[in-house]
């Protein structure tokens, strides 16, 4: 039995001998030892055997990532990511990836091409969300191949949603460090300062989201190009705070906005103290010293304070956003490390910064809420409409009447009734067959896209969120090609981990960045948020108060063909009618008579504007019910504009219209496109004085400040609970800096006030006083006020010198229940005087 164990074994290996000497003809390379294996490289090449992640094959190359601003970034943001590669070896090329570490090569969110010689070092900006906060979320450089070559962890520092980032563009490295001291009283958030560069700035308004103020102090502006100096007006008409520093070096850091600021700067001076910007701070210590001061007039906006003529803080409002001008330089000596920088900008710029509308009060800033809300709401594509109930019951009706009595009919007729046994599933599988077809005929024949867009337009500048809902007919690859110079991504960011996930890749930089959905299934819905910063014209005003009217103008110098405009005012919903490009309508309409009323809402009662009279149609809310259909994806985009709360007046003049034009620009390569579009167009205008300088201030322009007896958990976006203690509310009229609504340079001096007051519960009374300065001392409202007015004569005793306004609030619940009191709402009359 051995012998012939051994016999086999020799048979076998014979065998095997054979076969290797067979596969040494055929294929010499692949049968060649180790030592051989470059010279047949250059005959065939070899298979490239991807490594594992954090394997790396090429140390001369190293990466250097730096996420957001310094590191620092903020949620609800498509998050910078700069890497520098550094190449000291061979010249290389491959590809970037923003991907969890560990996973497969090949597969990340960002990807990049990437090309470097021989000792070369270059930036690129890859693009995540919050998630790169996560321990294992890399930037990997890969081979073509999927070879590792170097990986590094992205890292940086998360803020929270309340903090400031506070970028400085200076040639001194401590400018302006003061600014991350500053503190509002009770407040959580941080601000943060980071000292930039100009390979910081970005070339895109969009990008520079993230900034809530830019520093520009003692820098050459034109180590800046004219793209970057461009996104910089860009993000500051769409709500960006711009500081700039003056001083010796004025001109030359100022120069591309010179235009936006405040004060025309003729030249300079030198001084020694500046007193007026101590009495500011509201300190004592005076910064002295020699000191060089720019010296101008103002070109517009509001001086702030004023030494000697010269202007040496003024703000002007630039679109959404601010310019704030200072005519020293930040980084001088004597002002450099003043001890009163931090009250003295505390109270200059927390106003601004913070805003009291994100203090919560008013509501907060826009997130994730309105960007998912708006893509979620353009699934609702009128293709996929159910067709009317009437319709499909006659079709059910029709097929019951052929299957029942006609079929057994005609069957009779013929002498065939047996036949119904094959007539009857036949005429099922028919029928079946034509409502399918009935109903596939709208998702044949293309990609099916629907377009729902907010257009907020500013001076030059608008910022344009569009959620993209893609039907595709077929499976496979689907490529979003921004043509336009928008962002995408997805509706929701990436899980790195989730297989689903890994389908989803964002590619290129610059104007040309497209979203790639692969191994997309057949009729299944993908959906895209576009975001992106550009210049689509305005909508212009004439607009002043006269007479108790608003008198004017308003014109459309858009692209947009815009239908259903409507003016908002405190309470007030103006009709405007349809507004083609270029045209204009005229406005003569009596405000300042209508109302902030308590409407219920699906979300419980609250103090706002029906949402009815912002729907195209007629604005008669009582009309709301005959047009609830044909308006939903109007109600949903307002929806997603005012993030699901309440509308609440904001003090301005706003614009609301419609538009089915185009708003976002791209294409999905290799797939016709059948496109719906539906945008809400809105803006700011302005209200000027009339001819005598009359002005109305309506709901909304005066921000409550509380002075105690309210916590953080007592307040809510449109009101507050009130338990066993009374609530202390200011409201200051006449100091201009308290409120961002004053555009123009003056003093207003207030002639009649009109107060809304209002409760979730219209049987709840609670008791309303207000604050008598000649008599020290709190006096009932009703007998104070008449018709809830108080008239030239009584504002004098309830209107403080410095123009305070302060109200007490209380009930007598036995239980000592919190009770919910409505924020009482403001309507100011007067005149501004230069």
């Amino acid at each position: 039995m051995l012998r012939e164990q051994r016999n086999g074994m020799c048979a076998s290996l014979a065998r095997f001998a054979a076969v290797t000497a067979l596969l040494s003809v055929l294929f010499p390379a692949a049968m060649m030892p180790a030592a051989a294996a470059p010279m047949a490289a250059t005959a065939a090449p070899a298979p490239t055997v991807p490594v594992q992640a954090g394997t790396v094959v090429a140390e001369p190359v190293r990466l250097h990532v730096v996420p957001g601003y310094g590191g620092d970034y903020k949620p609800y943001h498509l998050i910078p990511i700069r890497v520098k590669v550094s190449n000291n070896g061979a010249p290389l090329k491959g590809l970037l990836r923003l991907a969890m570490k560990d996973t497969q090569p090949q597969v990340g969110y960002h990807v990049l091409p990437v090309s470097l010689d021989a000792g070369e070092t270059k930036t690129y900006t890859l693009f995540g969300s919050e998630q790169i906060s996560m321990p294992n979320i890399v930037v990997r450089l890969e081979s073509d191949e999927g070879l590792l070559i170097a990986e590094e962890k992205v890292g940086g520092r998360g803020l929270n949603t309340g903090d400031k980032l506070i970028g400085v563009l200076s040639e001194q490295a401590t400018t302006a460090d003061f600014l991350g001291s500053l503190r509002r009283e009770n407040a959580q958030s941080l601000h943060r300062v980071q000292h930039l560069s100009e390979a910081d700035i970005p070339e895109t308004a969009q990008s520079l989201k993230m900034l809530d103020v830019l520093v520009i102090n003692g820098f050459p502006a034109e180590k800046l190009s004219a793209v970057q100096t461009e996104a910089i007006t860009g993000w500051v008409e769409n709500g960006g705070i711009l500081i700039l520093g003056g001083g010796a070096g004025y001109r030359r850091s100022a120069a591309p906005w010179l235009d936006l600021s405040p004060v025309s700067v003729h030249g300079e001076t030198r001084w020694n103290g500046l007193r007026k910007l101590a009495e500011k701070a509201g300190v004592e210590n005076v910064p002295s010293g020699p000191l060089t001061v720019a010296m101008g007039k103002l070109a517009g906006g509001r001086i702030i304070v004023e030494e000697k003529g010269i202007p040496i803080i003024a703000l002007r409002p630039v679109g959404d956003g601010k310019v704030l001008f200072c005519a020293y330089d930040l980084a001088e000596g004597p002002v450099a490390h003043w001890p009163g920088n931090s009250p003295l900008w505390s109270r200059l710029l927390l106003p601004l910064i913070d805003g009291e509308r994100a203090e919560g009060l008013n509501g907060g800033p826009r997130g994730i809420d309105f960007w998912q809300s708006l893509a979620m709401a353009a699934e609702r594509i009128p293709a996929f409409k159910t067709p009317p109930i009437g319709v499909l019951a006659a079709l059910l009706g029709a097929y019951i009447l052929i299957a029942g009595p006609i079929l057994y009919h005609v069957m009779g007729r013929w002498g065939q009734r047996e036949w119904n046994w094959l007539a009857i599933p036949v005429a099922a599988v028919l029928f079946g067959g034509g409502l399918f077809l009935f109903g596939a005929k709208d998702r044949m024949g293309g990609t099916l896209v629907q377009n729902l867009s907010v257009v907020e337009l500013h001076d030059r500048w608008a910022d344009i969120t569009t959620g993209a809902a893609l039907f595709v007919p077929e499976g496979g690859t689907y490529r979003l090609q921004a043509k336009g110079g928008e962002i995408p991504r997805p509706l929701e960011m990436p899980d790195f981990s989730h297989p689903d996930h890994q389908q989803v890749h964002l590619s290129g930089d610059g104007d040309s960045m497209s979203l790639e959905f692969r191994d997309v299934e057949f009729w299944s819905l993908r959906k895209a948020l576009f975001q992106q910063t550009a210049e689509r014209g305005r909508i212009a005003s004439r607009l002043v108060y006269e007479d108790g009217k608003m008198a004017g103008t308003v014109i459309n110098q858009t692209p947009y063909a815009i239908r259903d405009a409507r003016l908002l005012y405190g309470a007030e919903v103006i009709p405007l009618g349809d507004l083609p490009p270029g045209e204009a309508v005229p406005v003569d309409v009596l405000i300042g008579n209508e109302p902030v009323r308590q409407v219920t809402t699906f979300m419980g009662p609250a103090s706002l504007i029906p949402l009815e009279k912002l729907l195209p149609g007629d604005p008669d809310p009582a009309l709301a019910a005959t047009r609830t259909n044909r308006a939903s994806r109007e109600r949903d985009i307002l929806g997603s504009f005012f993030q699901g709360g309440p509308v609440l007046p904001s003090g301005e003049v706003e614009f609301f219209g419609w538009t089915d034009d185009p708003v976002v620009d791209y294409e999905i390569p290799g797939h016709p496109l059948r496109a719906v579009h539906l945008g809400l167009v809105h803006s700011t205008l302005d209200l000027a004085p009339g001819p005598d300088g009359s002005m109305l201030y309506a709901a909304g322009a005066f921000t409550a400040k509380t002075v105690n007896g309210v916590t953080e958990a007592d307040r809510g976006a449109n009101g507050f609970l009130v338990a066993d203690s009374p609530i202390i509310l200011d409201y200051m009229i006449t100091e201009p800096e308290s409120s961002s609504f004053f555009k123009q340079n003056g003093h207003f001096t207030p002639t009649r006030i009109r107060v809304d007051f209002w409760t979730h519960e219209p049987s709840f009374v609670f008791k309303k006083e207000i604050y008598d300065w000649h008599r020290n001392g709190f006096a009932e409202w009703d007998k104070v006020a008449s018709n809830d007015c108080l008239d030239r004569e009584a504002l004098p005793y309830f209107l403080s010198p410095e123009g305070r306004l302060r109200f007490r609030f209380s009930h007598e619940d036995p239980a000592l229940l919190q009770k919910f009191i409505g924020l009482p709402h403001l309507f100011v009359e007067g005149r501004m005087a230069p």
